[in-house]
């Protein structure tokens, strides 16, 4: 490093002399980084430093973007990459570990969820899947959405491992939960949404039911979250 006389002067510098006889000079400066934080001379700025890790978080989302919207990555391998990297990880430096009379110890999955207290993006997909599949159910049997639905495409399938088809996975959706008789169910408006609410964790099964606006909205606030 070199500095100007002035800069000497002033004394913005600090001498180090190790026990080998090495010297060393190091500039002074209002702020630096270190192992990712930054560090401040004087008085600490904790809006540039959240704004830091703001920006710092953006970019490891940018360069997973190509990963995101990659068509042959299954969309179940992308939402398993947010919950390990993005959602559990996250939500574990929020609510930490819990103490005990031994000590402090982690917290599990299943007591993290219940203080979020917010669906996961696997619920929200998952009730999204059921919705639209009992909109569909209460058409009529001319519309094309069910005609579509009911009827199967004919041909071959090509070679390889086959692609996951919707209705096969609102199937296992309704086997999951598990819902029978699914069909006289969803002719039933208000029934159907309640499982629905229920398929997305947000209620039990006496809970009483919210209004219709409030859960659109719950599912327009996961909108973008589902587009890869």
């Amino acid at each position: 490093m070199e500095w100007t006389e002035e800069e000497y002067q002033e004394g913005r510098f600090l001498k180090v002399e190790t026990n080998t006889g090495k010297k060393y000079e190091f500039e002074e400066v209002e702020q630096f980084t270190y192992l990712g934080s930054s560090i401040f001379s004087r008085k600490p700025n904790i809006g540039e430093e959240i704004e830091t890790r703001i920006m710092a978080g953006n970019k490891c989302v940018a360069g997973l973007r190509r990963i995101l919207r990659n068509k042959n990555i299954s969309r179940q391998t992308k939402i398993r990459l947010y919950k390990t990297v993005w959602e559990r990880k996250i939500l574990r430096k929020i609510f930490e570990g819990k103490r005990t009379e031994e000590g402090w110890i982690r917290r599990t999955n299943e007591e993290i969820k219940n203080l979020y207290g917010e669906a996961s993006i696997g619920s929200v997909i998952r009730a999204q899947r059921l919705r639209w599949l009992g909109h569909i159910e209460r058409m009529n049997n001319v519309r094309i959405p069910k005609l579509l639905m009911e009827r199967t495409i004919g041909g071959k399938r090509r070679r390889g491992r086959p692609k996951a088809r919707w209705k096969a996975e609102v199937e296992k959706d309704l086997q999951q939960q598990p819902i029978r008789k699914w069909k006289k169910k969803a002719k039933d408006r208000m029934k159907w949404r309640r499982m629905v609410h229920k398929a997305m964790g947000l209620l039990g099964s006496r809970a009483k039911l919210p209004t219709f606006q409030k859960f659109i909205k719950k599912i327009e606030n996961y909108k973008y979250l589902v587009t890869c």
